[in-house]
C-alpha cells in the first residue's frame, strides 16, 4: 500500500507541476500574443491539462513519460528496502532503527576527548520518540551511554538537553558530543581498556560516586586495581562521580 501510495504520490506530483508550467508558459505565449495582435495564443482548455484526443501522437511521448516515472520510483522503492541501513546520514535510511555508534565527549574547559559509546534511536516518527532522551537533532536520540572502566550512563536522571545546547551532565558542565562509525564488539572492548589518565591529580574509584585530590587521606582505601585518574574535575563529572566533601575544590 505505501509503495502504491508513494508511486501516486509522485505521477501526481510531476503531473501538477507539468500543468503549472504549461499554464505559465501559456500566459507569457498569451500575453505576447496580445502585443503582437496574434490569435488563439493561449490555447483551449484541454491543450493546457495535457488531454488528447486518443488519435493524438502526442499522447506517445506523455504515455511514455508516466511509465518511465512508475518505473523510477518503483526501482527507487525497492532500493530503498534492500539497500537501506542504520547508517546516520545513508542515502538509504532506515526510518527506525536503534545503533550503538563510537564517538567522544568533549567541551570548552576540556582539551581531552573521552571516547564513548553512545546508543542511537532514530525516529522520523514523534510517536516513536523515547520520553528519556537527549535530542541530537529532530529525529535523532540518545538513550544510553558507554565510557571507560565498564562505566555507563542512563537518559534519566544523569543528562539532558538539546542539539544546541549539548549535553548537561550531573553538574553545570556542558558538553558536545561526536560520533564516528558503527560500534562493533572491539569497540566495546578497546573503550573497557581505555585509561583516561596515567596521572592525572584527580582520582576515584570506579565503582565509587566521588573523586578526590590524589592527597586526600580517603585515596588509600582504594585499591590499586580500582583507582582510575582524570585529568581535570570535568572529566570525573562526565563520568558521574560527585566532589568528594573534604577536598578543596
Amino acid at each position: 500500500m505505501k509503495l502504491i501510495l508513494n508511486l501516486c504520490t509522485g505521477i501526481l506530483g510531476v503531473y501538477l507541476a507539468v500543468v503549472a508550467g504549461n499554464i505559465i508558459g501559456r500566459i507569457v505565449k498569451f500575453l505576447y500574443a496580445l502585443c503582437t495582435k496574434q490569435a488563439h495564443a493561449f490555447g483551449t482548455f484541454s491543450d493546457i491539462f495535457l488531454i488528447r484526443s486518443p488519435e493524438d501522437p502526442r499522447n506517445v511521448k506523455y504515455v511514455v513519460a508516466l511509465i518511465a516515472i512508475l518505473v523510477i520510483g518503483a526501482g527507487n522503492e525497492a532500493a530503498r528496502h534492500i539497500f537501506a541501513s542504520n547508517q546516520i546520514g545513508a542515502f538509504y535510511e532506515r526510518s527506525e532503527y536503534t545503533e550503538n555508534y563510537e564517538g567522544f565527549i568533549y567541551s570548552d574547559s576540556n582539551s581531552y576527548q573521552i571516547p564513548i559509546i553512545a546508543s542511537i534511536h532514530h525516529s522520523t516518527s514523534s510517536e516513536d520518540t523515547p520520553e528519556e532522551t537527549v535530542h541530537l537533532s529532530d529525529d535523532y536520540f540518545i538513550h544510553h551511554l558507554w565510557l571507560p572502566y565498564h562505566i555507563q550512563q542512563d537518559t534519566e536522571g544523569t543528562y539532558n538537553g538539546d542539539a544546541g545546547k549539548g549535553l548537561v551532565f550531573l553538574t553545570d558542565q556542558t558538553c558536545a558530543i561526536e560520533l564516528t562509525k558503527i560500534a562493533t564488539e572491539d569497540s566495546f572492548k578497546h573503550l573497557n581498556e581505555t585509561a583516561i589518565s596515567a596521572n592525572g591529580d584527580i582520582v576515584a574509584s570506579k565503582y565509587g560516586d566521588t573523586y578526590h585530590f590524589d592527597d586526600c587521606r580517603y585515596v588509600k582505601n582504594i585499591s590499586r586495581n580500582n583507582l582510575i585518574r582524570f585529568h581535570n574535575t570535568q572529566e570525573a563529572e562526565i563520568f558521574g562521580f560527585s566532589p568528594c566533601t573534604i577536598c578543596p575544590f
